[in-house]
């Protein structure tokens, strides 16, 4: 429970989505046991929606946690899902984006166990763009469904605080005109030059 009150404290203070405690789950550790930990707040994941106006839209931030206590693979409760898109429905907007810690389309040796789940709540809500992280790997994939018609495409940006690959850098992507038609994506790549923090900046498109 501690990296949720860091969370809270130096990065977003959430209004959480909880289920009821007494609901059928599969997800394990989802809560914890009361009697071990003494906590009264013992709900591990953090999901929230936070509507955000931007240029006269409502862009739509929609969390979801994929991370499942003491495992390196992900997985997203059902219920989870559930409670999130009745509360997206209470809410007006022009432009939804999902934020997951896993990759919805990636096959590394630690993946995301029920993506299909996580793909058809992509679909329900119409959702174009998803972002996510986990492999510290640029990566940028684009899933089209030829039967329904339904498409996303799918940001895996690499990392600030860690290097995992020889050949690459620390990095991070950003938007300019996020949803408008002149939208454009950057990537910003983060590495050491004779003992000073360098900035290399290109358009991906």
């Amino acid at each position: 429970m501690r990296s949720h009150e860091l969370f809270r404290k130096y990065i977003y203070n959430p209004e959480i989505i909880y289920i009821p405690e007494m609901e059928k789950t599969n997800k394990q550790h989802l809560f914890l046991n009361r009697e071990i930990t003494r906590v009264s707040d013992n709900f591990t994941d953090i999901n929230f929606i936070k509507p955000i106006r931007i240029n006269k839209k409502i862009v739509l931030i929609i969390s979801i946690d994929s991370n499942e206590l003491y495992r390196d693979e992900g997985y997203v409760e059902i219920e989870v899902l559930n409670a999130v898109s009745k509360k997206i429905k209470l809410i007006e907007y022009d432009l939804p984006l999902l934020l997951i810690h896993h990759s919805l389309l990636g096959t590394d040796e630690c993946p995301l166990k029920n993506s299909s789940s996580i793909i058809d709540f992509v679909h329900k809500h119409k959702i174009e763009n998803v972002f996510c992280g986990h492999t510290h790997e640029l990566e940028i994939m684009r899933s089209t469904d030829l039967y329904n018609g339904n498409s996303f495409t799918q940001f895996m940006c690499g990392s600030l605080s860690s290097i995992n690959h020889a050949n690459d850098d620390n990095m991070f992507l950003y938007y300019e005109n996020l949803g408008n038609d002149n939208m454009h994506l950057y990537l910003v790549r983060i590495f050491l030059e004779k003992g000073k923090v360098i900035f290399k900046e290109e358009m991906i498109f």
